[in-house]
């Protein structure tokens, strides 16, 4: 095993609607490995995407832990190894974990103010983080949309200006900006058309080989996640019914309703 990145402990969730409750996540626990990605699979209600949301901090975990390295060589010795992300961590440590975890979203358009340019959006992605000039600013920009296969020309359109596949691309340079160490991507080609869905997932995979980024891949398709995850964990009803190398997974699954999410998109595995 490699190092570690980042591991959920028992993480849960429960949601409320009057008198009634629905338990999104059950205790959960996963690792993710540095410079890999692990695919978290399931069909929609599953628990996937809040998981992906508790992670980024975008939702409050009702209990369990989220633990990551700490790649702050700065803060010394006596810093733990890992820091738990839903404890109580300062104000400056928060904000730094903030920009250690970006987000890919299943509609690229939410990644930007429809009233500012590209560009602007890309740039804006930085501006709480750091305090990089201008200057920066726009070379980071230019450089994050060439690593996506857009030319700078792109920079100055609006997103409604832009395919879905164009826009995507540039909701993932978004997220690259500040050189993030986790890519989270939810369902992030779900809403596109197949040859771009590739396309897509070609370019997320060189990005990954290239730059050693530690990615969490989250689909209801297993054999999308199979072209460029290291590791698969399934999930159902809120809790994870099995997990393991990618090959495992669908060589030797054990669970019925993995079967099941293979024949619906591989048929059988030889």
């Amino acid at each position: 095993m490699g190092e570690l990145l980042l591991k959920a402990e028992n993480l849960q969730k429960r949601y409320y609607k009057g008198k009634q409750s629905i338990e999104a996540v059950k205790d959960v626990s996963f690792t993710i490995e540095k410079g890999t990605c692990l695919g978290l699979i399931g069909e929609s209600g599953s628990g996937k995407s809040t998981v992906a949301n508790l992670i980024a901090g975008l939702e409050k975990a009702d209990g369990g832990k989220i633990r990551m390295k700490n790649l702050d060589a700065s803060v010394g010795t006596s810093a733990p190894e890992y820091e738990d992300l839903l404890g109580k961590l300062p104000p400056a440590r928060r904000k730094m974990y903030g920009s250690r975890i970006q987000m890919v979203f299943q509609n690229p358009r939410l990644s930007f103010n429809p009233a500012m340019t590209i560009g602007q959006g890309l740039e804006e992605a930085v501006r709480y983080y750091t305090k990089w000039p201008k200057q920066r600013r726009e070379e980071e920009a230019r450089r994050r949309m060439e690593q996506v296969g857009l030319k700078a020309e792109y920079l100055h359109k609006r997103p409604r200006e832009l395919s879905g596949g164009e826009c995507q691309r540039a909701a993932i340079a978004r997220a690259l900006m500040i050189r993030p160490a986790l890519l989270i991507c939810d369902e992030a080609t779900s809403a596109l058309d197949v040859s771009v869905q590739a396309q897509v997932m070609e370019i997320l995979d060189r990005i990954r080989r290239e730059t050693g980024l530690t990615m969490l891949f989250i689909s209801h398709d297993l054999a999308l996640v199979s072209t460029i995850c290291d590791h698969v964990a399934v999930m159902y009803r809120g809790g994870i019914v099995e997990a393991g190398t990618t090959e495992e997974i669908l060589r030797n699954s054990t669970q019925a309703y993995t079967r099941e999410l293979l024949d619906s998109v591989l048929g059988r595995v030889e």
